[in-house]
């Protein structure tokens, strides 16, 4: 699964889910002004609000594809993890037995603190426990970033809903 978020100041969003790319002109989306849709027809800014329906099952399914990614990325987190970690703490608990027998540590520091066991792992599993809490980071960013845009999408809907609804009731009153 592959996603990137893509902007411009030509308010073009580019957004690529695997294989597949959304391109979509935001600017009146974003803008809307009394300025950006008084020039348009009833009809156009019926047409615009088609658009703003297709830009949220857009943006929704985007979310959703990346967000069952974020959660089976966070499953395989966790499973590595406790493996890595259940192995590591074995490693530790022998090292330290090994030194009660020797006679290096006395029997009542006999085990490893939780603190000593997190650190020593997270530092013998460095490259890994970066990549994969990076790969994270960013899907959980992405998520948040649609989930936001989402509600801009929807914001936009309703405002664009209100210059229709005002118009009718405007033309209603002229006629």
């Amino acid at each position: 699964m592959s996603t990137q978020l893509l902007e411009n100041e030509d308010y073009l969003f580019t957004l690529k889910i695997n294989s597949r790319t959304y391109t979509i002109d935001t600017k009146w989306l974003l803008n809307l002004k009394v300025g950006l849709t008084e020039d348009k027809s009833n009809q156009e800014l019926e047409e615009c609000l088609q658009l703003v329906a297709g830009y949220l099952h857009t943006f929704t399914a985007a979310y959703e594809e990346v967000n069952k990614t974020k959660l089976q990325k966070e499953l395989e987190y966790e499973i590595w993890y406790n493996k890595e970690y259940y192995v590591y703490e074995q490693e530790l608990i022998n090292i330290y037995a090994e030194e009660i027998r020797s006679g290096l540590r006395s029997k009542t520091n006999a085990e490893p603190k939780k603190s000593q066991m997190e650190s020593g792992f997270i530092v013998k599993n460095e490259k890994g426990y970066y990549e994969k809490n990076m790969e994270l980071n960013e899907l959980r960013n992405t998520t948040e970033y649609l989930s936001k845009e989402i509600d801009i999408i929807k914001s936009r809907g309703t405002h664009l809903q209100t210059i229709i609804k005002t118009r009718r009731d405007n033309n209603i009153i002229d006629n």
